[in-house]
């Protein structure tokens, strides 16, 4: 090779991937189990890794910008309450990214699944996991901007209860307005194929267009709901586990120059000075999102527009919110203040993680207690902390010294 000619320059889309992904995967190594969702930027599908024997969820689009920026963003987090980035491959040319699979669908499928039970400790435990992620999102100065209940994925905890018990054969859910529906039992056969038996998804090369074939003929992978004996009083942990997901418009504000004032997201979870135009995107905007799941989570409904009333302003009607008779006041309490119109007067996520834990050893918090979680195990894997940062093997502050651990929910009295 000559010497006076300079070396190739890498493509954009070459640096990408080898600034962003953690593990490009091989196509001959993946097959296509099911279809998991679809969205407005993405379609998502259960796929199963031969070598690892381990279940992922794909997510892929016809823009491989979406994908490429979700991966940059997934590659430097690592929190438990943040939806986990395994790697990535590439098919027909696009980007593609492997992150964990959550079993338990999202929080629209818990909220519309009727049968299964959704206790206050259990509610609150949720509105607990989507703080910590959405605080540890926030300490990287990442606005969700889209904080929805369909994009907070929901894991069945096995060690709570030891195994996991499928939707009963009928049950499905609408996502436009929340009721359930029937679902064929072609989407419910699930359950009969093993994850070997999937398509390579190296013969699916239109994996982006959920209609065309092969796809259409993928089985609806139906999410799991936690047994009751994972409800016993005395169990260690919550039945359920909860993670922020697609972080596809996700605001960097680590970036110069980005224009945070443009509208990004469903209308539906949008904070009223992003609505009216008057002041940009902040965390305050994504706290008034969160005030609207925990909403949701009081309701048990999915925000569909109408189910979560706003006032003119665009802010919460507490008047017209359906509340149940034995929801905990300051629970409420904690939904309004999120979702105040002045975005100044909101509380911060570390502030509302303080607020969660002193109300979950105060024995008025549901009248006779019926729980006692003990949320979160002792554990000292990076992951579990977002007040850790990496200087290395070990994980310690920016002067050297070790960090304490996360404060955790204390027990419950049962007294």
């Amino acid at each position: 090779m000559d010497k006076n000619i300079p070396p190739p320059t890498p493509t954009l889309t070459v640096e990408a991937i080898k600034n962003a992904v953690l593990r490009l995967y091989c196509l001959e190594d993946i097959s296509v189990v099911g279809k998991l969702g679809s969205g407005f930027y993405a379609n998502v599908y259960l796929v199963y890794h031969r070598p690892t024997k381990r279940k992922m969820a794909l997510k892929i689009s016809p823009s491989g910008n979406i994908q490429r920026r979700e991966i940059e963003l997934l590659r430097g987090l690592r929190h438990e309450n943040v939806q986990r980035l395994y790697g990535a491959c590439i098919i027909s040319g696009r980007l593609a990214c492997l992150t964990e699979y959550a079993n338990g669908g999202s929080l629209v499928d818990l909220l519309t699944a009727t049968s299964s039970p959704l206790p206050w400790g259990c509610r609150v435990s949720l509105a607990h996991d989507i703080i910590r992620g959405l605080g540890h999102l926030h300490e990287h100065r990442l606005i969700h901007r889209d904080l929805s209940s369909q994009n907070i994925l929901i894991r069945v905890n096995y060690e709570a209860s030891g195994t996991a018990m499928p939707l009963p054969p009928n049950w499905g859910c609408n996502r436009s307005n929340g009721t359930t529906t029937p679902i064929s039992p072609v989407e419910n056969s699930l359950s009969q194929l093993e994850p070997s038996q999937g398509l390579r998804i190296d013969q699916m090369t239109e994996l982006w267009e959920p209609g065309s074939p092969p796809c259409a003929g993928l089985p609806k992978v139906s999410p799991s709901v936690a047994p009751p004996s994972s409800f016993h009083r005395y169990s260690r942990s919550p039945p359920y586990i909860a993670v922020v997901g697609d972080l596809g418009v996700c605001l960097d504000l680590r970036q110069r120059n980005v224009d945070a004032t443009v509208i990004a997201g469903s209308a539906y979870c949008t904070a009223p000075e992003c609505l009216r135009k008057l002041a940009p995107y902040s965390p305050a905007a994504d706290i008034f999102a969160y005030g609207l799941l925990v909403c949701e989570l009081i309701a048990r409904v999915v925000n569909n527009g109408s189910a979560i009333p706003r006032t003119s302003d665009f802010g919460l009607d507490k008047e017209k919110l359906y509340v149940p008779d034995d929801c905990p006041k300051w629970f409420l309490d904690l939904a309004v203040d999120c979702c105040k119109v002045n975005h100044l007067e909101r509380p911060s996520a570390e502030e509302i993680v303080d607020r969660i834990i002193s109300r979950s050893i105060d024995p008025s918090f549901i009248g006779p207690r019926a729980f006692n979680y003990n949320f979160f195990e002792e554990d000292t894997s990076p992951d579990r902390s977002s007040l850790k940062c990496f200087t290395g093997p070990t994980l310690r502050g920016n002067g050297g010294q070790q960090l304490p651990a996360p404060a955790t929910i204390q027990p419950d009295c049962l007294g």
